[in-house]
């Protein structure tokens, strides 16, 4: 056998565009407007973050993390024109998570965004990555979410808990 014949995952579109905080909403907000943008397709799962897992997220962003910041789209005939409605893929719980804290619905380290944050704007490296494909078929897409939500395997939180033990053992040597 050589790699080159394995079964290959479905190709990526490629367009792709950096979305800081100030324009996460616009962006959304347009694209509803333009191709009916549906950010809920029956193929996602329930919103499923609670709140402290969401918390927990946007800290993470904030402090610099660099992973989970590529929200995934679909728009068939997407760079020539959208041929139908262009569909959330990959990022419903991240994009949940930020939109409650930019609406001030969630605050992280205790304080809330518009309230008590006097730099209202995040650093740059806070951003977003919105990729676009370009798939035709509903059958291509259903595939495609597969392919992009079925490879990993959460941490427990028993796995998390070995490793916060281990910190502490390793803090007092």
């Amino acid at each position: 056998m050589r790699f080159r014949d394995l079964p290959k995952f479905t190709q990526w579109g490629h367009y792709e565009t950096d979305v800081d905080w100030d324009s996460l909403e616009y962006q959304l907000e347009r694209w509803i407007e333009h191709y009916s943008l549906d950010l809920d397709p029956d193929f996602q799962r329930e919103h499923v973050w609670d709140e402290e897992r969401q918390i927990k997220y946007v800290e993470f962003v904030v402090q610099g993390g660099r992973t989970g910041k590529q929200i995934i789209f679909n728009c068939p005939g997407w760079q020539g024109r959208c041929d139908g409605q262009m569909v959330l893929v990959d990022g419903k719980q991240r994009i949940q998570a930020i939109r409650r804290f930019l609406n001030n619905e969630i605050k992280i380290f205790e304080k809330y965004f518009f309230k008590d944050f006097e730099d209202r704007r995040p650093p740059h490296y806070c951003g977003f990555k919105f990729l676009v494909n370009n798939l035709e078929k509903r059958e291509q897409v259903l595939k495609w979410y597969l392919e992009l939500n079925t490879g990993g395997i959460v941490h427990t939180e028993e796995e998390i808990e070995k490793v916060k033990k281990l910190l502490e053992k390793e803090k007092n040597l």
